[in-house]
């Protein structure tokens, strides 16, 4: 937590800086001083993880100068398209077939399985069945064409 000097003249004003900081989820990011032992230079931001370097360099009469390397774009990491599940459009015979035979497959052995693995085997079977027999929007080959809703 920050706080001010409590002998400090301008203590007051120090403290209504530090709760603007809060209030505007502000960061110093500036720590070096730039004039002998303190730091009246600031450089604030709300997205600390732009600034990629910060330093100080000698400056006009007896202040330092701040230089920050700092993205000014942030990165975007791109999204996989969500896939909608067309379920009018599944084949719900070969689903239901799947089914049984998991199901004779899967009573035979629970008994001997924890629930945890229990609990895995069912969903990755629902899983793998619905991804093969029933249809998939966007198709793969629209994927990375963007022409479609979403």
């Amino acid at each position: 937590m920050q706080t001010v000097d409590p002998s400090s003249q301008k203590k007051t004003a120090c403290d209504k800086l530090i709760q603007m900081f809060r209030d505007h989820y502000l960061s110093q990011m500036q720590r070096d001083a730039t004039r002998e032992d303190r730091v009246p230079d600031l450089f604030c931001t709300n997205k600390p993880s732009l600034v990629k370097a910060m330093t100080t360099v000698p400056g006009i009469s007896d202040h330092d100068a701040i230089v920050a390397d700092c993205d000014v774009k942030p990165a975007y990491v791109k999204k996989k398209p969500r896939s909608i599940f067309l379920f009018s459009k599944a084949n719900w015979s070969e689903m239901k077939s799947d089914a049984l035979k998991f199901a004779s497959e899967f009573m035979g052995n629970c008994a001997d399985l924890s629930v945890e693995q229990n609990w895995t085997s069912l969903s990755d079977h629902i899983a793998t069945s619905m991804v093969n027999h029933i249809s998939i929007y966007p198709p793969k080959s629209l994927q990375s064409n963007k022409t479609y809703p979403g």
